[in-house]
């Protein structure tokens, strides 16, 4: 009797482990499209057999089995391929900001255009050719007047838009550190939930993905590192100072640049030391900030500094239509700011005051000689001379943005390259294939029909055996 009521126990337990199986099996079909899922299994062992070995057992057959049990939930997934797709992650999230700002950058420059500096300086330089073939003609001079005024108006808009973009990237880092913060926030809650978890002996197994997401989302942020310890928290560190431990997160915050106090850095708010980023976007926004934007800023503020001096220089050796010696074409109006902005303005704009035009003030002769244009044209020569000159300076600015613009992209695509063959490599691994599931689903429920089947005879059998009592 014993063994019949046995027997109904095992059948009962291949019935409950069969319909676990499927319920994995079905959570697995249900998220075949969810990119942070991996896939799981059912993994059956024999459940204890009868009886337990002892002295006061009695021989014969010996240990009988009692059935199956579900041992575990197992989460299929590949640790050594899923922490180089958190290092790409970095480096991809790296480059592809400083691609983007880059693009910005070139963006800004406007080159080539009908509208850029390139143009406002050829305008310029035709101008003033005209006006050395006609130097005493009064809309020649008014052309030189207006030009001029539009290319300081160019270096202005160029300048102005590369300073607004480098406060602009301030307000990214700052909200940068806010999604930082979120992230780890919500990294230490789940901490907490898995350590529960895994307390009462269960896998949390949409716990842990969900986990591993919001690291690879952090490490596109920022250069992080990880460990699990025993319990099964996650500890995140970012320049060897701790972010996340167990169920607590450190947050981070822009503060002022010891070394710099005109430059905002990231720093952890807790020791409130600087941290030293290596990669991710936030290294990229920094870069692009303190590097691509400060040289170019620079570049261009030295390029206006000596086409000012320059152009002052040989407009003072000429001579203008009264006859009298030149002065300064171009003067300063501003003192330089945290950027070493410089603003220009034309000096002979003073003297409209006085006279009605102040085209009389261009020195375009090289003598006191009527119909001389010659200084016109030396000053022409400032922008489009053998060698060296403000135009060949200023494409060569726009040709190193270009290149490393160019540089840029070519590593997002070797990056989107590398990512892409570890994700498909952790698919492979990780991911759901609805071929096998399908097949799972027909293996356990012929599993499940034989257990029922397996249940109805034990019972034929203790109604035969009840009917002979």
């Amino acid at each position: 009797m014993n063994n019949i009521f046995s027997g109904l126990h095992v059948g009962l337990r291949a019935l409950e482990t069969q319909r676990k199986s499927l319920d994995v099996t079905g959570h697995n079909i249900a998220n075949a499209n969810n990119e942070n899922y991996n896939k799981q299994r059912a993994i059956h062992k024999a459940s204890y057999p009868y009886t337990a070995p002892g002295l006061s057992n009695h021989g014969g057959a010996g240990q009988f089995g009692t059935g199956v049990e579900i041992e575990k939930v197992e989460r299929v997934k590949d640790q050594f391929i899923n922490s180089q797709i958190f290092n790409e992650t970095q480096s991809e999230g790296y480059w592809t900001e400083m691609q983007r700002g880059l693009e910005k950058i070139e963006y800004i420059f406007n080159e080539p255009s009908d509208s850029g500096i390139d143009t406002a300086m050829n305008q310029f330089w035709n101008s003033l050719q005209d006006l050395s073939n006609n130097p005493s003609d009064d809309a020649a001079r008014n052309m030189v007047r207006e030009n001029a005024r539009n290319l300081i108006d160019s270096f202005k808009s160029v300048e102005n838009q590369l300073t607004d973009y480098k406060e602009s990237l301030d307000q990214n880092l700052n909200n940068a550190a806010t999604n930082v913060n979120k992230i780890t926030t919500n990294i230490a809650d789940l901490n907490k939930q898995i350590v529960s978890v895994k307390g009462s002996d269960q896998s949390p197994n949409d716990l842990l993905d969900e986990r591993d997401a919001l690291y690879k989302e952090l490490n596109s942020m920022i250069d992080v590192q990880s460990r699990e310890d025993e319990q099964g928290n996650l500890i995140v560190s970012a320049d060897g100072k701790q972010i996340v431990n167990g169920s607590d997160a450190y947050e981070l915050e822009m503060i002022e640049d010891p070394s710099d106090p005109n430059k905002m850095v990231l720093g952890h708010k807790k020791t409130g030391s600087p941290v030293d980023v290596k990669n991710g976007k936030i290294k990229a926004w920094m870069e692009v900030r303190d590097e691509k934007l400060t040289v170019n800023i620079e570049k261009l503020n030295d390029l206006a500094e000596n086409m000012v001096k320059e152009f002052n220089t040989q407009h003072k050796a000429g001579y203008d239509a009264a006859g009298a010696a030149g002065g300064d074409f171009f003067k300063s109006i501003a003192s330089m700011d945290a950027d070493q902005t410089v603003i220009y303005q034309l000096a002979l704009d003073e003297d409209i005051a006085d006279s009605e035009t102040g085209l009389d003030k261009i020195a375009a002769a090289s003598e006191q000689a009527i119909g001389n244009g010659e200084n016109a044209n030396a000053l022409s020569d400032i922008f489009n001379k053998d060698g060296d000159n403000v135009k060949s300076e200023f494409r060569k600015i726009i040709t190193s943005v270009g290149a490393e613009s160019s540089r840029a992209q070519k590593m997002v695509n070797n990056q989107e390259v590398v990512l892409k063959q570890l994700t498909t490599l952790d698919r492979s691994v990780s991911g759901v294939s609805l071929d096998e599931e399908m097949a799972n689903l027909i293996k356990y429920q012929q599993s499940y029909a034989a257990a029922a089947k397996y249940i109805n005879k034990t019972e034929e059998l203790l109604d035969s055996l009840m009917t002979i009592v």
